[in-house]
């Protein structure tokens, strides 16, 4: 079975989307709170987050299994993303 949440890959607008807050939200995780980020591109940098990094890093700092508040995501839904991108 493959790891569905390795395969995932967001953009910063996307993942504002899931963790209902705002990309600048996203942005902030990433340069200081640690979130993990993938760039590539010259001039202006594209970014795209694994779920896999963004469960992690909400592990680290608080994760609410039943309630999406502050931008964070609950597992249920999580593994609902990871399965609707395997398709």
């Amino acid at each position: 079975m493959t790891d569905t949440s390795q395969i995932a890959r967001f953009n910063i607008k996307q993942v504002a989307e899931l963790l209902n807050c705002s990309p600048d939200t996203v942005r902030r995780r990433i340069d200081r709170e640690g979130l993990r980020c993938y760039r590539f591109g010259d001039k202006r940098q594209s970014v795209r987050l694994s779920l896999a990094d963004i469960l992690a890093w909400q592990e680290k700092h608080k994760m609410n299994d039943n309630a999406e508040d502050d931008g964070f995501m609950t597992r249920k839904k999580a593994i609902k993303i990871a399965e609707k991108a395997m398709r």
